[in-house]
């Protein structure tokens, strides 16, 4: 008898495609910082920062907000 067994190895990459994923691009770390943190604190999306305007549209490339 053959039975299948499903398992979430990648939690957090499950996690992840139920959010909506934001990218806040500033200079300034403070700013960045804390709307992260709001916007996270709501369980409803998940946050990246970039700092950086020169790696800002690879980094948008790379988790594709």
């Amino acid at each position: 008898m053959n039975r299948t067994i499903e398992a979430n190895f990648f939690p957090e990459v499950a996690e992840r495609l139920k959010k909506a994923c934001i990218l806040i691009i500033d200079n300034n770390r403070d700013f960045t910082y804390s709307a992260k943190r709001a916007l996270e604190t709501t369980g409803r999306y998940v946050v990246c920062e970039e700092n950086d305007a020169s790696k800002a549209h690879q980094t948008a490339q790379n988790i594709k907000p």
